[in-house]
């Protein structure tokens, strides 16, 4: 499916948006606006987008974090489980505080399923201002999963001004392998 979004502003309002739907390799599910700078989401989300099925892409869109309560506004991305061949392409999201998580779940058998063979490219990764939390800030957070690919992204502007006032640009750890950070700029 190509699910090609109108130029425009699109609140949402919600506690996620929950993708469990897969698309396959070879026909991804693509969310996507013609191009940069014709559609922005806003989301007033404690997660954005929730991702817990295969093959789903998105690319071209402004995602922009709009709660007041930093500390509530915690990711535009959440990759888990079975949220494996995820891409996020050509987009500037802001205003979170981890921009990209990832991590596994529980799958069958007691098995734990990560968000392996992921592509994280040419994006515009950033804050205006300080965020006033003591959750963490790092704006790509991957835990245990492998084969990431994270390159040509401008990463800047991360900052936790409450707790320990420690932040991150973006790390892989937790066991995961096959991990690459190329050509970013931070």
């Amino acid at each position: 499916d190509m699910i090609v979004l109108k130029p425009g502003v699109y609140p949402v309002r919600a506690y996620n948006i929950n993708i469990n739907h897969a698309g396959t390799a070879e026909m991804p599910i693509c969310v996507r606006a013609q191009t940069l700078g014709q559609v922005r989401i806003e989301l007033d989300t404690l997660e954005g987008f929730l991702i817990n099925a295969p093959y789903w892409i998105f690319e071209n869109l402004e995602i922009k974090g709009v709660r007041k309560n930093h500390g509530s506004q915690e990711h535009a991305f959440h990759v888990i489980g079975k949220g494996r061949s995820f891409v996020l392409r050509n987009s500037r999201v802001h205003e979170f505080n981890a921009i990209i998580k990832a991590n596994g779940t529980g799958g069958s058998g007691g098995k734990t399923l990560y968000p392996d063979n992921v592509l994280i490219e040419n994006n515009t990764f950033y804050n205006s201002e300080i965020r006033r939390t003591s959750k963490p800030v790092t704006f790509i957070d991957v835990v245990g999963a492998d084969n990431w690919i994270i390159r040509g992204n401008f990463i800047s502007d991360f900052a936790k001004g409450e707790g320990d006032q420690i932040s991150y640009a973006a790390f892989i750890k937790g066991n995961s392998s096959g991990g690459v950070f190329e050509n970013n700029l931070v």
